[in-house]
This record gives structure tokens, C-alpha cells and sequence, in this order.
């Protein structure tokens, strides 16, 4: 079993390596991938950065590959935009996943922005005389906000990467489940 190639990027890996529309993928970085596009896709994401994966193709056999991004789509994935691996992804990219991380980080940095500006607050208010006390507490009280505002973007940021990976666990799951049928 194998999932078939059904569009190859000028330029990309997939081309300079001789992959042509309509070869097969067998495997993967060493990994059967039978007809689960879906493990294709997470696996191809898996190797960014790596110089040499193996990917077994029927016409031309196993050869080597950068991992990351091969600039290829294949069969039995929905048509939806491409993730990180350059590959279409079949499992649907979720959009609101980039934009719950970009919050995520905003609202932490943003936080601290406020945790510094009350600290700052605070000095000055133990500086200056006639506000003392009160400038102390407005800027402790700054600072405790800003730091709601970091967890807040931390919880964001943590619960996107949680569901991402999930994901991911799941297709391979998904896949080893019907490898043993």
C-alpha cells in the first residue's frame, strides 16, 4: 500500500530529488505509511531540519531527502492549506491555531510590558515625596495585572500546543491501528 503523489512544486525538494506526479510513497523516515496520508503529513512535519530521511518511493526506491518541507501533495488528503511540511495537509489546518498562539504570545508580552511599566511605577512612587505609600500600591497593583495578563497568555499559548499535538498522536494511532488489521 502505498499514497500516491499528485502535484510536485517547481523547485522544491520533492523536484530536486526526481519525485514526479503519480509515483508512490511507501515510507517515510523508516516508517511504513501504507495509505495513511495523514501520517505522511505529521511525519514529513517531524524532520524539519534534518539532512538526510529516507523516503521510499516505488519507482525510484529509498532515497535520501532533507526533512521538512518536500514542496509535494498526495492523494487522499483534503485540499486544504499546506502546514509546515509543505505536504497539503489532510488533516485539516486549524487557522485559528496560529491566530490562538499569536494572542497567546501577544497578551504575554503585553504583560510583561505591565509588570515592568508598574514596577517602574512603584520606584517612582517611593521616590517621590507627597506620593510615597499610594504610588507604592498603584504600581504593586499594575504589576499584579500585568502578570494576570502573562498567565493568561501563557495558558493560551500552552493549551494551543497541547491540541496540536494531540492531533498529531492521534493520526499516528490512527495509522498504527491499521497497520495491525
Amino acid at each position: 500500500m502505498s499514497i500516491e503523489v499528485t502535484e510536485v512544486m517547481p523547485g522544491s525538494e520533492a523536484e530536486r530529488v526526481g519525485i514526479r506526479v503519480g509515483d508512490h510513497i511507501e515510507a517515510y523516515d523508516s516508517l511504513d505509511i501504507g495509505s495513511n496520508a495523514g501520517l505522511f503529513v505529521s511525519n514529513v512535519s517531524s524532520t524539519e531540519g534534518r539532512e538526510n530521511v529516507l523516503i521510499t518511493v516505488t519507482r525510484l526506491g529509498t532515497i535520501k531527502v532533507k526533512g521538512g518541507k518536500l514542496g509535494l501533495k498526495v492523494s487522499g488528503l483534503e485540499q486544504t492549506p499546506s502546514d509546515s511540511s509543505g505536504v497539503s495537509a489532510g488533516v485539516p489546518v486549524h487557522n485559528e491555531f496560529m491566530t490562538l498562539a499569536s494572542y497567546g504570545r501577544f497578551m504575554a508580552g503585553f504583560g510583561w510590558f505591565i509588570v515592568m511599566l508598574g514596577g517602574f511605577a512603584a520606584l517612582i512612587g517611593l521616590g517621590v515625596r507627597g506620593i510615597g505609600i499610594i504610588g507604592l500600591f498603584g504600581g504593586v497593583f499594575v504589576a499584579i495585572m500585568g502578570v494576570g495578563f502573562v498567565v493568561n497568555g501563557q495558558l493560551v499559548s500552552c493549551f494551543v500546543s497541547i491540541e496540536k499535538n494531540t492531533r498529531k498522536t492521534t493520526i499516528a494511532l490512527e495509522a498504527l491501528n491499521n497497520q495491525q488489521k
